[in-house]
């Protein structure tokens, strides 16, 4: 499917695997020694998985935030809220590293860090595998790693119904 025609842009499991690849070489060439892993439940648990092997970090932790109606692609948003997040096993001065699949329009992840920033004195930075060609992220935002830039919406391999 031609994603210039489509609706949807299609990632493939070895155009993901090419920015697992540069994103572990940038924290390596950075000299950043992550303490604990976080996926953001469901779409960045894949990406968070393979690069705390990657980056052979073992503490691993999840964050479940609700920001879809459904699990349908593009099924429409809803205000994002965080569901599960074990705020007591973040440890001050720890550096943590956070996964999801996408920044779309941003505020899932907006709504994490303020929820981080308030209960918890570690380090944080993100990592998505695409972000928004639209997203204009707030000033209080950041994301360190981006793996693409994508002007559709994402289907990612993980997604695909065999």
């Amino acid at each position: 499917m031609n994603s210039k025609t489509s609706k949807f842009e299609r990632l493939s499991w070895l155009e993901f695997e090419k920015i697992i690849q540069q994103t572990v070489k940038e924290i390596h060439q950075a000299k950043i020694k992550y303490d604990v892993i976080m996926g953001i439940s469901r779409g960045g648990l894949v990406p968070a998985v393979v690069l705390s092997h990657r980056l052979a970090v073992k503490n691993f932790q999840i964050a479940k935030i609700v920001s879809y109606k459904s699990d349908e692609v593009s099924s429409g948003k809803v205000k994002p809220k965080i569901d599960y997040l074990d705020y007591k096993k973040l440890k001050s001065g720890q550096r943590i590293l956070i996964a999801d699949d996408i920044a779309d329009t941003g505020e899932t992840l907006a709504v994490m860090m303020q929820q981080l920033k308030r209960h918890s004195k570690a380090k944080f930075d993100i990592f998505v595998v695409t972000k928004s060609a639209k997203l204009r992220l707030p000033p209080n935002l950041k994301l360190k790693f981006i793996g693409k830039i994508s002007k559709q919406w994402v289907v990612f391999p993980w997604e695909e119904k065999r």
